[in-house]
């Protein structure tokens, strides 16, 4: 009977191991998108720490664009948020590893932002002010 036991916990163990993958496309679909037109960023990807060509638009509002990125440098993490002013023509970034418990949040000039996984429960956001703009992203304006 204890063999059992420790099969059947090693399994929940390998299971939840196998859960906890660090590869960030596997928990975000914007990641693994075709670079579309609308996908083009026009500030200094060198000067914010961002790989130019992962750059995908995940929406604009209010004046802002949103994107994912991957780092240009892998110590920065796997995975990052970019907040777009277009008036001001200026950019953050902010990078992190995903799939993290607690999301990716990026605040400029009033603006939040947070950069969520796929199957993020963003329930308890919507019900503060938040919108999801897109699958991976929620703002707050």
């Amino acid at each position: 009977m204890r063999t059992l036991a420790k099969l059947t916990a090693g399994v929940v163990v390998l299971l939840a191991l196998a859960g906890c993958s660090n590869d960030p496309k596997s928990a975000m679909s914007a990641l693994e998108a075709p670079p579309g037109t609308a996908d083009t960023f026009g500030g200094d990807a060198d000067a914010l720490g961002i790989a130019a060509d992962s750059v995908r638009l995940l929406g604009e509002e209010n004046g802002y664009a949103f994107y994912i990125a991957a780092p240009d440098n892998p110590e920065n993490g796997n995975v990052c948020l970019v907040i777009e002013t277009l008036e001001a023509d200026t950019a953050s970034a902010g990078c992190h590893n995903i799939p993290s418990v607690t999301p990716l949040e990026l605040a400029v000039s009033g603006v939040r932002a947070k950069l969520v996984v796929d199957d993020y429960d963003a329930g308890k956001e919507l019900s503060e002010g938040w919108r999801q703009l897109h699958q991976n992203l929620l703002v707050r304006l």
